[in-house]
């Protein structure tokens, strides 16, 4: 697998690469979530779908913060 930054993602949709950084913003919209992930040199936005999307909402409501290993 492939390592880039935020800024390298757009010419490689369909493909599997891992992106290191930090949670920025994290959304929750019924069945999607939403979170940026930042690194130096952009945003990237995640989307995560059915339970994962659980999985954020119940750290959330215990008060844990959302790491980025626990979403993927």
């Amino acid at each position: 697998m492939k390592e880039v930054y935020c800024s390298d993602i757009v010419n490689l949709e369909g493909k599997e690469v891992e992106l290191k950084g930090w949670i920025d913003s994290v959304r929750i919209h019924g069945r999607i979530g939403f979170v940026d992930l930042r690194d130096r040199t952009g945003i990237a936005q995640l989307v995560f779908i059915g339970d994962k999307v659980d999985l954020i909402k119940e750290l959330k409501a215990i008060g844990i913060s959302v790491d980025a290993n626990d979403l993927l």
